[in-house]
């Protein structure tokens, strides 16, 4: 696991500092206006996905569509930014018309690590050089998946039985943001 991960999971889960994790989950970053502005140059359509107190910053950075006859692929690629351990990590994505005639969905989706066109490949980039200035480290999409043993996952929650990476930094499954003592 990425030792800044594995510090700050112990830190708020292990050692209780649930005050850590909802001060940074309150916080915006000093970086956040430039972030937003460089996405608006390097993307023309970006969607915020977060709010204030969120434990996490999401970018949905939308693509243009590649049309040919009637083949159709949409683009996009999500940025998750962890505000409790100064963690990013992007996941590229595409869909694609399910024109099969047996299909049984009428999209066919995928994502993964690395861009599917040059202007996803751009924008990752620029956007992981910016944060590097600022300190940020990078994980690869299987790090955010890894599984933290030993906290259980509360049972309410729709993002499965295991407790991630993603789940304990990006997200607030807790409930500790909501809290108004601590």
């Amino acid at each position: 696991m990425n030792e800044l991960a594995h510090s700050c999971i112990k830190r708020v889960y292990e050692n209780k500092d649930y005050g850590f994790f909802k001060e940074r989950s309150s916080l915006k970053p000093q970086y956040y206006d430039k972030l937003i502005e460089l996405a608006n140059i390097l993307c023309k359509k970006i969607l915020i996905l977060n709010t204030e107190n969120d434990p996490a910053i999401e970018l949905l950075f939308y693509f243009r569509d590649y049309i040919k006859n009637e083949f159709h692929i949409k683009y996009k690629s999500l940025l998750k930014i962890s505000k409790v351990a100064d963690l990013f990590v992007f996941q590229h994505e595409f869909s694609v018309e399910n024109r099969d005639e047996e299909g049984l969905t009428p999209v066919l989706e995928g994502f993964g690590a690395e861009p599917y066109i040059s202007s996803q490949y751009k924008v990752a980039e620029k956007i992981t050089e910016f944060l590097y200035t600022y300190h940020l480290q990078k994980l690869e999409l299987t790090e955010i998946d890894e599984v933290v043993w030993g906290l259980k996952i509360p049972e309410t929650s729709i993002f499965g039985t295991q407790m991630t990476v993603e789940n304990a930094l990006f997200r607030d499954l807790y409930g500790i943001c909501e809290e108004k003592t601590k």
